[in-house]
């Protein structure tokens, strides 16, 4: 699965600036921007692609406080990357639990199956 995080607008750098003060006002804490290196091996690890406006956000300064993604830990320890990994696919497995209890089925799937494994497949 690739995952790409889509902007509705183009910020400059001068919005990245303004969004990071005012976040730091509210009490977020912050790390040196990531890499280039360090954006590619996020896309090779999570299969993520992030928009040009994010990547200007998360080169500029890395939010670290809770809440936020914390994207060198993940890059840097099993256990980070094993967190990211979880919050990635926390939607998939919320939309895997009402389908294992018969409460979400798209008829763009086609006709409802029998086990829970050949739902997961489809």
């Amino acid at each position: 699965m690739y995952i790409q995080l889509l902007a509705v607008t183009k910020m400059k750098k001068k919005d990245v600036i303004l969004v990071i003060d005012l976040l730091k006002e509210s009490g977020v804490s912050f790390d040196k921007g990531l890499s280039e290196n360090e954006i590619k091996e996020i896309r090779n690890i999570f299969n993520i692609e992030f928009p040009e406006d994010l990547k200007m956000f998360l080169k500029t300064r890395l939010p670290v406080s809770n809440g936020f993604v914390h994207w060198r830990f993940g890059i840097s320890s099993e256990r980070g990357k094993k967190e990211i990994l979880q919050r990635l696919n926390r939607p998939f497995e919320g939309i895997l639990s009402h389908i294992k209890s018969d409460d979400f089925w798209l008829e763009e799937w086609g006709k409802v199956t029998d086990t829970f494994e050949n739902k997961k497949r489809i």
